[in-house]
């Protein structure tokens, strides 16, 4: 199956691996987008969306070095100064460049933005509310139209587990925010490539973050249509042999890294842990009323995994 992952397959979908959200040299990236589109084909990845700050790609047509199907989607990241805090949004699967649009506020910026991409018939997701700290939750409780929200991003300078000390929120405790609140938001994890060209921590390397999405076929209609159901999870390192994600039932087991225990936790309204277990499988039953519940797989050395919410 795609990515390289043997997972179970269900009623004719299986999974592919994909980025929403990388650089080229058509904005600040250091590499060509013929040779980060081969990076992405070479290395399991299904499907890519090239996300250059206000310059929009073009699908392409690709082969992975087997010879199998690679799938580009367009893809432009819009990119807002507003009074100097970065507002950046990603628009996936859109046809024509969209220009930034900035309003009175952070939560109307979001909002125009992300209206305008909706209009142009593409799905669109906040960018790394961390980065400079710029997006709070308080920024994104009042934008109704916010449905998918970049939960880890691989970017060296995006704090994505906030800062105590600062009084900063993780990402992810912004996200229980916005699920506690009764919204509907899926989380993503992307690893916002520039650096192609040199390997390091301090470089923002691609591999860093990714989501597997559950689709009937390798087409931006369907990749686009499983991401908008929420027919995927997004992960740093652990994959997923087999998930049941539904209202009645979260179920799953892990497969990479191979049998190694993990920490699997459920987590529901506020962000408080449900039931947790160590293992390499799970299932946990919701019960009605229950608000959401989400599974988070943790291991020894760091690599997370995250399921959609469900809504009992």
């Amino acid at each position: 199956t795609g990515g390289g992952a043997v997972v179970t397959q269900h009623g004719g979908t299986r999974w592919f691996k994909g980025n929403t959200h990388t650089h080229t040299t058509q904005s600040d990236g250091d590499t060509s987008p013929r040779e980060v589109i081969r990076w992405y084909a070479a290395h399991g990845y299904d499907f890519l969306a090239l996300s250059d700050h206000n310059v929009p790609s073009e699908p392409a047509g690709v082969k992975k070095p087997n010879g199998a199907d690679f799938l580009l989607i367009s893809g432009e990241e819009v990119s807002v100064n507003f009074n100097g805090v970065p507002i950046h949004l990603n628009a996936l699967d859109i046809g024509a460049a969209l220009p930034p649009l900035c309003e009175e506020t952070i939560a109307a910026t979001l909002r125009a933005n992300l209206e305008a991409i909706e209009q142009a018939g593409g799905l669109g997701h906040v960018n790394h509310p961390n980065f400079r700290y710029a997006i709070s939750a308080a920024d994104m409780l009042p934008v109704e139209n916010l449905r998918f929200l970049e939960v880890y991003n691989g970017h060296p300078t995006v704090y994505n587990d906030g800062d105590a000390e600062l009084g900063k929120q993780s990402v992810e405790s912004m996200w229980d925010d916005l699920l506690s609140s009764g919204r509907k938001v899926y989380g993503l994890a992307v690893d916002d490539a520039h650096h192609f060209a040199e390997f390091h921590p301090g470089n923002a390397n691609p591999g860093r973050g990714w989501i597997m999405v559950r689709a009937a076929s390798l087409t931006a209609r369907d990749i686009i249509g499983a991401i908008r159901s929420g027919e995927f999870y997004a992960t740093t390192g652990v994959e997923l042999a087999d998930l049941t994600n539904s209202a009645s039932v979260i179920r799953l087991r892990v497969q990479s890294p191979a049998n190694t225990p993990c920490a699997i936790e459920f987590v529901g309204p506020g962000g408080h842990v449900l039931h947790a277990l160590s293992g390499v499988e799970a299932e946990f039953r919701p019960s009605p009323g229950q608000g959401y519940v989400r599974a988070r797989v943790r291991t020894g050395s760091g690599a997370r995994c995250w399921t959609q919410p469900v809504f009992p």
